[in-house]
């Protein structure tokens, strides 16, 4: 079974029937764990979305997952906005998963993965979530202070990079 939700102006197609796509929902239980259980440092350690297999698929279209970037944009943006608006410490974030794998309740007809895993020759072909995903993470981490400016994300430009979704103020620069 497939969903499909409507959000940001895109319909999202989930890959799993029980995988629903929500980023404000991330930032509201986050918001909700530091109420309800006090200033603690947060961990989340799994966070990513399936998308149904298609194996009519090129190699190159299958790599071009578009949904995914857009997924990890969204939800790490609701992150920041917590950890700005309500000071909620996220002291970690790990993208689910490392490579496309079997699922106990889908098999391999969904894949969750920031690499593209070929299941006959088990070859592993990053994805653009995958290079999205390590520009953003090579990105000089916050300070203490969260004290962080949000650009959106542009087309690419002519040298080939795309605009920082997260920019140090001039006063960081080093």
């Amino acid at each position: 079974m497939v969903v499909f939700i409507y959000l940001f102006g895109f319909i999202w197609q989930m890959g799993s029937f029980w995988q629903f796509l929500y980023p404000d929902g991330l930032r509201l239980l986050l918001e909700y764990t530091k109420e309800t259980y006090g200033d603690h440092d947060i961990y989340i350690t799994e966070n990513g979305m399936g998308t149904q297999e298609d194996p009519k698929l090129t190699l190159a279209e299958a790599r071009a997952d578009t949904m995914r970037v857009n997924f990890y944009n969204a939800h790490l943006a609701s992150i920041r906005q917590a950890m700005i608006e309500k000071e909620v410490k996220v002291r970690g974030f790990f993208a689910w998963s490392y490579a496309d794998n079997y699922e106990w309740n889908d098999g391999y007809s969904v894949r969750f993965g920031l690499n593209y895993v070929n299941y006959t020759d088990l070859s592993r072909h990053p994805k653009h979530s995958a290079c999205w995903y390590t520009n953003f993470c090579r990105r000089d981490p916050p300070r203490e202070d969260n004290n962080l400016k949000m650009i959106t994300a542009g087309p690419a430009s002519a040298a080939g990079g795309r605009k920082s979704l997260l920019r140090r103020p001039a006063a960081y620069a080093n």
